[in-house]
């Protein structure tokens, strides 16, 4: 919501369509958009789609600057899109999006670094079972030896040589 405007799914697709070239979508992404106008598709047929987090969170980020919480459940399937919602829209930590996130090791990491900026006890777990996420974990935000993670980080030399490289 921005003010009281509120931006339901519910908006004809073809309006969606409009309001996103003048806000400078990508010509790929509304090229798609208009091909499934096509098939009767409306907003809420499209919150199925696998590129749906990506389209809720552009939306929010660049048409109406701000939490679009009707699409929050949408945002919410995706780590990568519920990160950047987090970091760039709501600009801090997103509670409610955090399991998601805590999924992936990637996501984990650079929501520790860019909206917690601290460790993430959490989501240790799983940023352990990515030698590469690990390490850049430990020399990142722990700027340290973690010990927890060390035998992981061994597994894959390219991450231990990166670490090394800090001591």
């Amino acid at each position: 919501m921005k003010g009281n405007i509120v931006y339901p799914l519910s908006k004809p697709l073809a309006d969606a369509i409009i309001e996103a070239k003048i806000h400078d979508a990508c010509k790929r992404e509304i090229d798609i958009l208009k091909g499934l106008c096509t098939t009767g598709a409306t907003l809420e047929s499209l919150s199925t789609d696998k590129r749906a987090p990506f389209w809720a969170y552009w939306y929010a980020c660049d048409v109406i600057k701000s939490r679009w919480l009707e699409a929050e459940p949408i945002i919410m399937t995706s780590p990568e899109w519920s990160y950047r919602y987090a970091h760039n829209v709501i600009k801090g930590r997103w509670l409610e999006g955090e399991e998601i996130i805590m999924s992936d090791p990637k996501f984990s990491y650079w929501y520790a670094l860019d909206v917690i900026k601290g460790r993430w006890p959490e989501a240790e777990a799983t940023i352990m079972t990515s030698p590469e996420w690990a390490s850049w974990y430990a020399r990142d935000i722990i700027k340290g030896r973690w010990p927890e993670a060390e035998e992981i980080i061994k597994s894959n030399l390219c991450s231990s040589m990166s670490i090394v490289k800090m001591f």
